[in-house]
């Protein structure tokens, strides 16, 4: 495994799930983590990549700046190339990959990075899988298949080798389009979809509808016939098609319903009814559900969502059918079809595993794989004598690639320009890109509203009634695209679109449709506004007086971002995603492309409960992989909604207070009366911060200490010349002294020793999340600890907890250019509404340092699903309007 010492903990997970594959004797797992030391590194790599069987990159922006990774990836593709190694690319965090990388089938197989799934473990166990699964179904270790002995070297062009015939009985030179069918359904190659027995159940039970949904030709149609073609005693059945309905459509309804047809009527492609007509059939649907003694079943086969279509044609039918989703095949399923194709065809396909995966579940998908790959490779027909196809996905993508493209380029391109007249345009080009991530082949608009706030005006445009008449203005989009207009979603139903658009030049698309000031992201896809530089100019303000630091250094004209966050509030994983999609385009309507860092002032959560902290690990991970951030730019630091109330009970036991032989110390008791005290276990107490140190770790691939002396973190970003330290302001807060609030002298001590080694040029801001000074009792119990870092040089300290924005400043020396610190509060970002405080919105700050200055910039939301605006607050004197920022000068 190669990757960033950047993502080291992540690589530590992966290594650590491996060790079970180990232990079976499966795997031996390799990283440059286990050179010994005074080795040389490049050597040691590639005499290592030299012996592997399987190279893991595992890829991130920091893994693909490193200088030496172009040499590993380029080491490895020869192996890959010359002798069959398999390099699989592993997306720890989002990032672009180079043209060599992308084509290889990634894992995970949805090609989300690990980072932005909601469940982390989940992703991790898809890695190990896929892992297994190369091993499972790789020819050359395949036990049940000994592989024949290639020649020692490719015959020109690397092709085909033919090698010695191994018992197999060819009766007639089937063509290879027969066997790995692109058109109609699969014979030789058919396999038992994994839903298989769930149909042969529903359909041996009459009266009740069933519906069969799924993404287009995912084998619902075909599994459905052979279903029916294996009942005894064999039924009657009428086959209906949604897109050509009949002229006596409800004729035979009706005969179903009255009994006078018994069996099975399938309405194939219902998706294509209108609306009177699903109504209809929906009605019928009922009435036979509702018969004692039916003697006949209706079945609708389609794409999603046909069960919310029917219902809101007749809610009344909810509850009167079954639905059975087809949609990714596990993998055996795949390899299973491809083995079919390979016995029938005569032929093995040496990179076998490479097909399975980039199929990604898909039965037509490995179909086209295996066809092009063969006939890339010379094979027109089933083969006399076994023949090797040393090709895999990477090397014939570009060829189906280019064939889809004269297929599919004018109709997308069409239909991304579609909303040209009204401003903002991008809507359609939005959505396809949203169809290219799914893994279930199709999108919502309100989903898309709620990405892509920017784009609301264009989206409801679309949704209003101009996306139907799009299609009836361009049909030839019914054979790629299909609108629900009640249901407000758009499908696929070409599953070749879906490949290609995973694989799509996007730039070149956004171009070709006229946006030509379009950026992409590989995980925000389009980003509409306008390109900005990252360092584009100081902010507005007047001249900045000399700083004395080191952002005197930099360049004339530089602005660093830093976005300060607090009282996250997380308590659902919805929320990642739609609160993310309203700060990005917050973000880069003020310019902002990417952040130079991230202070998260305490609050994540509300319970300190693992469910919150995965919801905010998912936001987190679209802030940073969305705006360029590392894990040595997130400065973090807990509130008091961060320790467990649970956990901090559970460190109390109850003692009678004239036997308890310990010290009684104040402030580590509860008394309940006279005669009885709640004793807490030291050891136990500091578990209260458990949950949040494990978020910590995750995002920061960092412990955090529960020991209180030791809860002062230190950040330091040269580049900027910036230096945060943190601080734990809730660290004597439990669930009896909710208002004790304070900075542990140990750790300010034990910090400020630290900072020794830093130098004083760097720009020094302190964090921690309760105010210095609050109308409320929960404010800082001794804010002695001011003065030590006025000493030490800081300039700034950030909190938050009083939910609104605020300034203060502390004085050290009376002096107009005394020492002093700028206290700068952000207020809640995302609490609950009951939480909001009368009169103050959501906020968030934006914090500029350019030219010696630092400007302030506040921004607020009003409406939980709202938008984000500027938060014009402070006062500019009578007769000027209050500005949504301020400014701190740094000399």
């Amino acid at each position: 495994m190669l990757h960033s010492s950047r993502d080291e903990a992540l690589a530590q997970d992966i290594e650590r799930l491996f060790a079970v594959l180990e232990r079976q004797g499966m795997v031996e797992t390799w990283s440059p983590r286990r050179i010994p030391a005074g080795q040389e590194v490049m050597s040691a790599t590639q005499q290592q990549i030299q012996r592997a069987d399987i190279i893991l990159l595992l890829t991130s922006a920091d893994f693909l700046a490193a200088d030496d990774a172009a040499a590993w990836i380029q080491l490895a593709q020869q192996r890959r190339m010359l002798e069959g190694t398999r390099v699989i690319p592993v997306l720890l965090r989002p990032a672009v990959l180079p043209k060599e990388l992308d084509v290889l089938a990634p894992l995970p197989r949805n090609r989300r990075a690990i980072s932005t799934w909601a469940d982390r473990d989940e992703a991790l166990l898809e890695v190990v899988d896929g892992v297994r699964t190369a091993l499972a179904y790789r020819p050359a270790l395949a036990p049940a298949e000994p592989r024949a002995p290639a020649a020692p070297s490719p015959p020109p062009g690397g092709i085909a080798v033919e090698v010695p015939q191994r018992g197999v009985t060819v009766a007639s030179a089937t063509p290879i389009q027969s066997i790995f069918r692109l058109n109609g359904p699969p014979d030789i190659t058919f396999v038992e979809p994994s839903q298989f027995p769930a149909l042969q159940v529903e359909l041996d039970t009459l009266g009740s509808g069933l519906i069969v949904e799924g993404p287009s030709r995912v084998g619902k149609s075909t599994a459905v016939r052979k279903v029916l073609a294996l009942q005894r005693p064999a039924r009657p059945q009428r086959w209906l098609d949604g897109k050509l309905p009949p002229s006596d459509f409800e004729a035979v309804l009706d005969g179903v319903v009255r009994g006078q047809d018994s069996g099975h009527l399938i309405v194939d492609d219902v998706h294509h009814l209108d609306d009177a007509l699903k109504r209809q059939l929906a009605v019928r649907m009922k009435i036979l559900a509702d018969q004692e003694q039916p003697r006949a079943k209706v079945t609708v086969i389609g794409i999603n969502p046909i069960g919310s279509s029917l219902t809101e044609a007749l809610p009344d039918l909810s509850g009167r059918f079954r639905i059975i989703r087809m949609d990714r095949q596990r993998d055996v399923k795949i390899a299973e079809l491809i083995i079919k194709g390979e016995q029938a065809a005569n032929i093995r396909f040496t990179r076998r595993d490479e097909l399975i995966t980039e199929a990604g579940g898909s039965f037509f998908i490995a179909q086209l794989l295996c066809y092009q790959a063969a006939v890339s490779a010379g094979i027109r027909a089933a083969q006399e004598r076994l023949r090797e196809v040393t090709l895999g996905p990477a090397d014939v993508m570009e060829s189906i690639q280019e064939e889809l493209r004269a297929r599919y380029h004018g109709d997308l391109r069409d239909f991304a320009a579609y909303d040209e007249a009204p401003p903002p345009r991008g809507g359609c080009l939005a959505l396809l890109w949203m169809l290219s991530q799914t893994d279930d082949g199709d999108v919502s608009i309100g989903e898309a509203i709620h990405r892509y706030p920017d784009l609301a005006p264009a989206l409801q445009w679309l949704r209003s009634s101009n996306l139907q008449r799009c299609f009836q203005e361009q049909p030839r989009l019914s054979q790629l695209l299909y609108y629900n207009r009640a249901a407000g979603t758009l499908s696929l139903e070409d599953p070749q679109l879906k490949f290609y658009l995973r694989k799509l030049d996007w730039r070149a698309l956004a171009r070709a449709s006229g946006h030509r000031s379009v950026q992409f992201h590989p995980i925000d896809g389009p980003l509409f506004t306008p390109p900005s530089s990252r360092r584009g100019g100081a902010p507005q303000g007047g001249t900045p007086p000399r700083p004395a630091s080191a952002l005197a250094a930099t360049p004339a004209g530089t602005c660093f971002r830093v976005l300060h966050l607090s009282d996250l509030h997380f308590n659902a994983q919805d929320q990642a995603t739609l609160w993310y999609a309203q700060l990005a385009a917050d973000l880069r309507q003020q310019g902002c492309q990417r952040l130079d860092g991230l202070v998260i002032s305490g609050d994540v959560g509300n319970l300190s409960i693992p469910e919150e902290y995965t919801a905010a690990r998912l936001f987190l991970d679209h802030v940073m992989g969305g705006f360029g951030l590392s894990p040595q730019s997130l400065v973090l630091v807990p509130g008091n909604h961060d320790l467990n109330w649970s956990l901090s009970q559970d460190a109390y036991r109850l003692e009678r207070r004239a036997r308890y032989r310990g010290e009684v110390k104040e402030g580590t008791f509860i008394a309940h009366g006279a005669d009885v005290i709640e004793v807490r276990d030291e050891d136990a107490y500091k578990l209260r911060f458990r949950h949040f140190a494990e978020f910590y770790r995750q995002v920061k691939g960092e412990e955090y200490p529960l020991d209180y002396e030791r809860q002062a973190t230190i950040h330091h970003l040269p580049e900027c010349g910036l230096l945060f330290l943190g601080l734990n302001s809730a660290w004597e807060i439990d669930h009896h002294h909710r208002a004790r609030a304070g900075v542990h002298t140990g750790a300010v001590a034990r910090a400020l020793i630290q900072l020794e080694r830093y130098s004083r040029d760097a720009l020094r801001i302190a964090v921690w999340h309760h105010p210095v000074t609050s109308a409320e009792p929960d404010q800082l119990n001794d804010a002695g600890f001011l003065q030590q870092l006025a000493v030490a040089g800081f300039r700034v300290a950030l909190h938050g907890h009083v939910h609104r924005a605020e300034n203060q400043i502390y004085r050290y020396d009376m002096s107009p250019g005394g020492r002093r610190l700028e206290i700068v509060s952000a207020g809640t970002f995302g609490a609950p509404a009951r939480q909001w405080v009368p009169g103050y919105p959501l906020q968030y700050n934006l914090l500029l340092f350019s030219g010696g200055m630092m400007t302030v910039e506040t921004r607020c939301r009003e409406e939980m699903n709202g938008a984000w605006r500027p938060d014009a607050r402070w006062l500019q004197g009578t007769g000027r309007d209050p500005l949504p920022r301020y400014q701190i000068p740094l000399e």
